[in-house]
């Protein structure tokens, strides 16, 4: 069994690795607006990982801190923290609300070689 304190380092340790991954997913961003129009698309699937990424660190801290603090987290303590993330379907993912697949584009592969 994983003790309070430990869990709320993991989510610690996980949102800032998610919120470092995020911001450099948001440096290819702004590297990527010289490229040619016709790949766009791929800007925009760029700018959707962003927003995922920081929208889960975000999440993976918040329960960090609830976890830490002591509090009991239940069910619906964690469905009030995923209600504050604003991707729809993430959030409806990640509460189990509906069986939501990603919708095209919202996750992309990224390979660099």
């Amino acid at each position: 069994m994983i003790d309070r304190q430990n869990l709320a380092l993991v989510f610690a340790r996980l949102g800032a690795e998610v919120s470092d991954w995020a911001d450099a997913s948001e440096r290819l961003e702004s590297i990527g607006l010289t490229v040619p129009a016709e790949h766009a698309v791929t800007l925009q699937s760029l700018d959707a990982m962003t927003q995922h990424l920081k929208e889960i660190s975000a999440l993976l801290l918040r329960l960090s801190a609830a976890t830490d603090d002591g509090a009991t987290l239940s069910p619906d303590e964690v469905n009030r923290f995923t209600r504050l993330i604003t991707l729809a379907g993430l959030q409806q993912r990640l509460t189990g609300e509906v069986n939501v697949t990603a919708e095209a584009g919202e996750v992309c592969e990224l390979w660099l070689a």
